[in-house]
């Protein structure tokens, strides 16, 4: 075979473009909404009300080692369970934006709620939180420390006065049931504050679900990934963390991909694992864009699969035919 070099040997990786199933996005959303039935004195920390920042804060990081722990423990017993802990999580995290002041503060991004020099600065009691919001609960003095609106009524501690009211749903003619006086964003009669409230929202739910999945993927439990996004056992992929460096020759053009003979990959199949299995991997490319992977997966297994490739100079991207959720993506 001709043999490429190259002084930087790039990295090849083995993507997975894996979704959540319907049934899963359906149970994440059920145990969503069913948080809002949890209401009142002894919940604040669900919804982060009443300024139990600190509350809310440990629910979170708690639910994260809750879902890890149920899917490494066995994924397809527990799956339901995780995705029932995560979902009342996502309930959580997104009320933060709705239910605080992170957004009149201007603050950018969002909030990494692992990082303990970000939370340190967040008071952790009511009284250090001091006077916010005017008398009447609804508007938000300037340069005040985050907090949280209270719900349903104030606190009645007479050195709480200044707290912020979470507000009342009254009927808005042009919106509908809206909130009356008070800090909440979470409907659209708010204005901006509900539509940046929800951005925020929606990136924490994002990151904070991708931080699962790498979290499982670092471990090279690629079960548990599967189970928690609803794809059954018959359908998830075998191969939990792939790494291999591909030569490519020296100017990346696409044309030199082609023109090699063989292109033999070394594979590390749950890499960190007490007993890693490793096996090899060739690419053939032709230069209508088709092409063949064949691996031994074990001695004398040898696997043989088509495979449609494409290239923009600055990387290859291979799919594996019949199985759209595995993607090789080759850095050149």
């Amino acid at each position: 075979s001709h043999q490429l070099t190259r002084k930087t040997t790039p990295q090849l990786t083995w993507t997975r473009s894996l979704r959540f199933t319907g049934r899963a996005i359906t149970e994440l959303y059920e145990a969503n909404e069913k948080v809002d039935d949890e209401q009142g004195d002894g919940f604040g920390r669900l919804h982060f009300d009443g300024e139990n920042l600190y509350g809310g804060r440990v629910l979170i990081r708690n639910a994260k080692e809750d879902v890890l722990n149920l899917l490494r423990v066995d994924p397809w017993s527990f799956d339901t369970r995780a995705r029932e802990l995560l979902g009342r999580a996502f309930h959580t995290m997104q009320d933060f934006y709705s239910h605080s002041t992170w957004v009149e503060q201007g603050e950018p991004g969002i909030v990494d709620f692992y990082s303990l020099e970000e939370f340190s600065k967040f008071p952790t009691d009511i009284y250090s939180i001091g006077a916010v919001c005017d008398i009447r609960g609804g508007r938000i003095q300037p340069d005040r420390n985050l907090t949280t609106g209270y719900y349903p009524d104030f606190p009645s501690d007479p050195e709480l006065v200044g707290k912020c009211l979470h507000g009342e749903v009254v009927l808005d003619a042009i919106f509908g049931p809206c909130l009356s006086v008070g800090i909440n964003k979470d409907r659209a009669c708010r204005g901006d504050g509900f539509t940046v409230a929800r951005g925020k929202a929606i990136d924490e739910t994002r990151v904070f679900t991708q931080s699962l999945i790498n979290s499982l993927g670092e471990e090279g439990n690629i079960d548990g990934i599967c189970a928690l996004m609803g794809i059954t056992q018959v359908d998830c992929p075998e191969v939990a963390n792939v790494e291999a460096t591909l030569p490519i020759a020296d100017n990346g053009a696409c044309s030199d991909v082609v023109s090699a003979e063989e292109h033999r990959a070394y594979f590390c199949d749950f890499c960190g694992s007490n007993n890693p299995a490793t096996f090899d991997v060739n690419f053939d490319f032709l230069p209508d864009g088709s092409g063949r992977v064949t691996s031994q997966l074990s001695p004398g297994a040898i696997s043989y699969v088509d495979m449609t490739w494409s290239c923009d100079v600055e990387d290859i991207r291979i799919n594996v035919t019949g199985a759209p959720h595995l993607t090789f993506l080759l850095q050149i």
